[in-house]
């Protein structure tokens, strides 16, 4: 009890390293499945704000390593999904942190507040599934979870987020988003992976926005995807000045990188100003797989005439043979049979012939 309350108050009062000595002293105390997992908890939410988020793996398989009653499963289940989904996301594995998010009961409540809120689940189980999800993904996972759907309540500006992403209206949902930046920046968990996240969803909605055509203009995607003054009507109204514009320069080198890392199948028409879906030829795509399968019969091939060459050569290597089942038995076969001159086997002392058969 002394060690808890000390631990308590080296948290409070922000004395992280002495708090955890003081929560790792209760171990030696703690006798019942549910004090185990309670200390645990604590040592979860001092390693989250030390940012060690090994400890934070090796707490959680702690705590589901333990045998509970079904009331208790219930209660720490959402508080092993939150902190798994922190982990995930401080890491950048946004799928597996939304997974995470998602599958968080909404029995958690303020009942981890000293950690997260249901209003940050609901926050951080929405951005990450935009950054890792397709359509289909966010409809059934995200939309249609009636679990998630009371978090998403306390957070509508999420949801209609997410319902425009799913309705193709991409400029709307990156509205959205960007009109709570500055809030999110103030998060502590959030700020440090919140450009990486914006900028994931904002790839995957160019390429959905392109995906079902074979060419478009750049000043229509410009006009999509550019920035938020341009879309006020601040900038030029006629095509030939928009060209002008930092703002065209910028998303022109973001479509080139795009491109540049496979993540946009397509091809920039500089003269035309015209982005064009890239198209295999199916003859390139049949005189490679014929290429390929014309190597693949070489490498055989040569597998098999080095094979060759090596047991010609008598360089393979031979298994033991095997002992015959009546020497293991404590029968020598070989004492037994006489091959003398004759070539017919007598078996010795036993005045048998194997040729007569005559004793």
């Amino acid at each position: 009890m002394g060690s808890e309350e000390l631990g308590v108050h080296y948290h409070q009062t922000g004395d992280l390293a002495n708090a955890l000595k003081s929560f790792n002293r209760m171990r030696d105390y703690c006798t019942t499945p549910a004090h185990i997992a309670s200390t645990a908890f604590r040592v979860i939410a001092i390693n989250i704000e030390q940012k060690n988020w090994l400890g934070v793996s090796s707490q959680v398989t702690k705590i589901r390593s333990l045998q509970f009653k079904p009331e208790e499963t219930a209660k720490n289940a959402p508080k092993i999904c939150v902190a798994q989904g922190l982990q995930y996301m401080s890491l950048g594995d946004f799928k597996e942190a939304a997974n995470s998010f998602l599958n968080t009961d909404f029995s958690l409540g303020d009942s981890y507040n000293e950690v997260i809120s249901s209003n940050d689940v609901a926050v951080y189980g929405g951005l990450c599934a935009l950054a890792s999800m397709n359509r289909s993904e966010l409809q059934s996972k995200v939309l249609d979870n009636t679990n998630f759907r009371s978090f998403l309540e306390l957070e509508p500006h999420i949801r209609r987020a997410i319902n425009s992403f799913c309705a193709s209206k991409y400029s709307q949902c990156l509205d959205i988003l960007e009109s709570y930046r500055a809030d999110y920046l103030l998060d502590i968990y959030l700020q440090d992976q919140l450009s990486t996240i914006y900028q994931s969803i904002r790839t995957k909605s160019i390429v959905q926005y392109f995906q079902p055509f074979s060419r478009v203009t750049l000043d229509s995607m410009e006009q999509m995807f550019g920035g938020s003054s341009d879309r006020s009507g601040t900038s030029a109204s006629n095509g030939t000045s928009s060209h002008t514009t930092a703002s065209y320069e910028i998303f022109k080198n973001e479509l080139i990188s795009m491109i540049e890392s496979n993540a946009l199948q397509a091809r920039i028409d500089l003269e035309n100003n015209v982005l064009i879906a890239y198209e295999e030829s199916p003859r390139a795509v049949m005189q490679q797989q014929a290429l390929d399968t014309v190597d693949n019969f070489i490498r055989e091939a040569r597998i098999k005439l080095l094979r060759l060459n090596a047991m010609n050569g008598g360089l393979e290597v031979k298994p033991a043979p095997k002992e015959s089942k009546g020497k293991s038995a404590g029968m020598d076969i070989v004492s037994l049979v006489d091959t003398g001159s004759n070539g017919y086997g007598n078996f010795q002392g036993q005045g048998h012939s194997l040729r007569s058969g005559r004793s």
